[in-house]
């Protein structure tokens, strides 16, 4: 009887651990997109300051420091706590929440315009996917995890996918290097529904040093709750120093380049996803997701709920057409007038006149 009620209190306590987790992880997605928003600020001056001074894509100043403190420092405490009490691929897929709270946010405090379809249903499909996923991922981590990585040795699995992870995001970064100028024109002719290939392409670089950072903060949060020593917890981050800069400057490259409404759901979407599958292999996670074939169903079926509404992003419209459809539908002419002046689209220079002359 005594074992009994300790396997009970046992249990209890592993979910009331995981479900902090959970919650600390979601109040972690809601510092990130205040973070974005204070940067993507930063970076809509570009251009018109001449003053702003510059490392590569990140600008360096008072409201861009704030805004990498929200996303860079206050979650590495937070990403420590949560993934020292529930696996890696449980916590990947609630970064679905922020894309939730950058729908709303992104619009009203950066002015950005909300396409209610596909911005919408896409970012519902994500949110279900979350859901799914978090239901059905793999709740149980009785195992002395930071342990097992005093003995741990990678497996050939493993290594094959941190090669292809770090072999994509060197892919990236080439490419965005050597097509760099074009790159950058295309965005600026369609800021409405840019080429998503590209979009993904900073996106990619982004997400993929931000799971190599997110894997080192998990043995880091592994080791500190067995009581590892200070050392080891000091390589750990200075090992992931490397990658947290290259996550940072390519997250800013796709917030300079790209409206946040568009580039945020593609990167946080990205992240999930590398995350998710790489803390299945490299930890060792799969074992206990497999266990239950409803689970890994569940699981399949969240990812790709997931990926489904990253997808539907493409079907955004160009400024032009949103703009002129809301002037059919009798909306304010100066409305849309300032709308065509904020568009960026080349083939709106010119019609804000017409627009004010045609209401007249």
């Amino acid at each position: 009887a005594d074992a009994a009620v300790r396997d009970v209190h046992g249990a209890q306590g592993e979910a009331n651990e995981w479900a902090a987790a959970i919650a600390v992880s979601i109040f972690c997605s809601l510092l990130t997109v205040v973070g974005f928003v204070l940067q993507k600020k930063e970076q809509m001056k570009i251009g018109s300051a001449a003053s702003l001074r510059a490392c590569g894509d990140i600008v360096l100043t008072p409201r861009w420091f704030m805004g990498f403190v929200c996303t860079a420092i206050l979650p590495v405490p937070v990403q420590v706590f949560s993934y020292s009490r529930a696996p890696m691929s449980l916590l990947a897929p609630l970064s679905g929440v922020s894309v939730a709270l950058n729908m709303v946010a992104a619009p009203f405090l950066l002015g950005e315009r909300l396409q209610y379809y596909p911005d919408v249903p896409a970012s519902a499909l994500i949110l279900l996917g979350t859901f799914f996923t978090t239901a059905c991922g793999s709740h149980d981590e009785v195992v002395d995890q930071a342990g097992k990585l005093e003995r741990w040795s990678p497996s050939p699995l493993s290594c094959a996918f941190l090669v292809i992870l770090l072999g994509s995001i060197a892919l990236c970064v080439a490419y965005m290097t050597l097509r760099k100028a074009d790159i950058e024109a295309s965005a600026k002719s369609r800021p409405g529904n840019p080429n998503v290939l590209q979009v993904a392409l900073p996106a990619a670089a982004s997400a993929g040093c931000g799971c190599v950072v997110n894997m080192l903060l998990k043995m880091l949060g592994d080791s500190s709750k067995q009581g590892g020593s200070t050392w080891r917890g000091l390589a750990y981050l200075s090992i992931a120093a490397l990658p947290a800069v290259g996550q940072l400057n390519y997250l800013n490259r796709g917030l300079r380049l790209y409206l946040q409404t568009v580039f945020f759901p593609i990167y946080s979407a990205l992240l999930v996803l590398m995350n998710t599958l790489f803390g299945l292999i490299v930890f060792m996670e799969y074992e206990a997701l497999a266990a239950e074939w409803s689970h890994s169903l569940g699981f399949v079926v969240g990812v790709l709920l997931i990926v489904l509404g990253v997808s539907m992003f493409t079907l955004r419209k160009s400024d032009v057409d949103v703009v002129l459809a809301d002037c059919l539908r009798g909306e304010g002419a100066q409305r849309c007038a300032v709308d065509v002046e904020m568009g960026g689209d080349e083939r709106l220079r010119g019609l804000s006149g017409v627009i004010l002359a045609s209401t007249s």
